[in-house]
């Protein structure tokens, strides 16, 4: 439910920092693809009610700079995004 954090990159930084190495993280949430056919809509919402829709890119540069790979999502619906990753274990050179 990362749409429900006021400071997503704040809970972010903080589950990277809790995880242990080849930790799995997976997520759901409201959110936006690429290219997404109903951004105006989502805006829309956003201003209205105030439900924030996660970019799916942008979570996936955020998930990269914390040390995560792997990552995949899905928006089967349009509406709620499905995400995950793992976090990558340190080399032993």
């Amino acid at each position: 439910m990362f749409h429900q954090f006021p400071h997503l990159s704040q809970a972010l930084r903080e589950i990277a920092r809790v995880s242990v190495e080849a930790a799995a993280l997976t997520a759901s949430t409201f959110a936006e693809g690429p290219a997404d056919p109903r951004a105006g809509v989502k805006r829309w919402t956003k201003r209205r009610f105030d439900l924030h829709f996660v970019p799916l890119v942008w979570l996936d540069e955020q998930l990269a700079a914390l040390g995560y790979t792997d990552y995949e999502w899905s928006l089967p619906g349009g509406w709620f995004g499905y995400t995950s990753a793992r976090k990558k274990e340190r080399s032993t050179q």
